[in-house]
């Protein structure tokens, strides 16, 4: 009864409404049909516009670039406690080909002495920070502290992976949407 009533009142006062006949003035002047990606494109028609969305999308670009920056200080922390570990004795053949080097440019003379007793200079500057910094407990420590590192800085590289996949769903969601996917 309230159906037929309802398609009565379309019929007499909505022209027909979806269910009359095609209006072919609209019909022409209708816009070209989209194709999938721009009808789907999630960040213009959604994101853009979304407050809730614009913040939340901030706030993985913010994670996303600590994790990077983690992931590389970790990754040079691991390099840095790693080259300590070497030249305080944990690496010994590369300990040894390192003052084999330095000895061949000795024997070189002149200037290139020069050079290598500053370096000499400055890596045990450094050795000295090193040691500060990686900590003591001999060459077998800082080995395990410098695979330490790099398993954060592994860790960093892994979340801002992941959190890029997470802010590229902020640009194009999921299609078909998990909610439209049979869950039987």
């Amino acid at each position: 009864m309230y159906i037929a009533a309802f398609r009565r009142w379309v019929d007499s006062f909505g022209g027909g409404g979806p269910f009359g006949p095609i209006d072919q003035h609209y019909v022409a002047n209708m816009d070209p049909r989209l194709d999938k990606d721009t009808l789907l494109d999630r960040y213009s028609q959604h994101t853009q516009n979304c407050y809730q969305c614009q913040q939340g999308l901030a706030k993985v670009r913010t994670a996303k670039q600590a994790a990077a920056g983690v992931g590389w200080a970790a990754c040079g922390l691991a390099i840095f406690t790693a080259a300590v570990a070497v030249a305080s004795g944990g690496g010994s053949g590369l300990a040894a080909g390192a003052a084999a080097a330095a000895a061949g440019a000795g024997a070189a003379g002149g200037s290139l002495s020069v050079v290598q007793s500053a370096l000499a200079a400055f890596s045990g500057g450094v050795l000295a920070l090193g040691e500060a910094v990686a900590g003591g407990g001999g060459p077998e420590g800082q080995v395990l502290r410098a695979l330490l590192w790099g398993a954060l800085a592994a860790l960093g590289g892994l979340s801002n992976r992941a959190l890029a996949g997470f802010e590229a769903k902020f640009y194009k969601g999921d299609y078909p949407p998990p909610r439209n996917l049979d869950k039987s």
